[in-house]
């Protein structure tokens, strides 16, 4: 499967909207009406027929993951260059492989074990 990365924007001021249906971002000033606040138009399903995870960006760099789908992580997750495929995620879409999408998830479970089913059955079906 072809997984991908998707940016909700800056953690301090998207991380309290976050929510499993997600469908835009907001900017640091939280102007939600703003055509800036939207996503940009996420690329076919077909391209990436896997996961989609969710990240946010901190200061000085620094990327978490906040959730993978439909789930949003109560715990966000640091990303780790090489480990988690990009040196450092953007807003390309950049195509993640099942090792890099099994590694995101395994550190998900260590952080969530509250969404320890829901993120083991994303793993089930790498394997399956």
């Amino acid at each position: 499967m072809n997984h991908t990365l998707v940016y909700y924007g800056w953690y301090d001021h998207a991380v309290r909207h976050l929510h499993p249906e997600q469908d835009r971002y907001w900017r640091k000033d939280d102007d939600r009406s703003a055509p800036a606040s939207h996503l940009v138009e996420l690329p076919p399903k077909a391209k990436f027929d896997g996961f989609w995870f969710g990240f946010l960006e901190k200061a000085g760099k620094e990327y978490v993951y906040v959730r993978v789908d439909g789930v949003v992580l109560p715990q966000p997750v640091l990303h780790i260059p090489g480990r988690h495929g990009v040196q450092a995620p953007g807003p390309s879409f950049p195509n993640l492989n099942d090792d890099v999408a099994a590694a995101i998830l395994a550190d998900m479970i260590v952080e969530n074990p509250s969404c320890r089913d829901s993120l083991v059955a994303f793993v089930r079906k790498l394997s399956g």
